[in-house]
């Protein structure tokens, strides 16, 4: 497969997820019971995990401080969001419900 000397570790981090990943399902089905309050939950679980996983952010070049994710996350906002219409002004992140980092940039 190309990994060499890690095939312990590659199968162990895939059972590992599959087995959390199943777990999580089993526990997402028995918790609640309509099949419309699944699909809203879904999305509110998965994200999350895909951006804190390091795919979406990466967190290998930059300081995870409040701060940098902050301004990281106010400069791809602004990339993605700003035109014409839309405008992005500020970018809160909370780290407790009483301390928290807003970024800005002047015009």
């Amino acid at each position: 497969m190309g990994i060499h000397q890690m095939f312990l570790k590659y199968w162990l981090i895939l059972f590992s997820v599959w087995f959390n990943g199943n777990l999580l399902g089993l526990n997402i089905s028995d918790s609640f019971k309509s099949t419309v309050t699944i699909y809203i939950i879904i999305p509110f679980l998965i994200i999350p995990q895909i951006i804190l996983s390091g795919v979406l952010v990466p967190f290998d070049k930059l300081n995870p401080t409040a701060e940098n994710l902050a301004a990281y996350f106010y400069q791809q906002l602004s990339n993605e969001l700003n035109d014409a219409r839309v405008a992005v002004k500020n970018v809160t992140i909370w780290e407790t419900d009483r301390a928290c980092v807003s970024y800005t940039e002047e015009d």
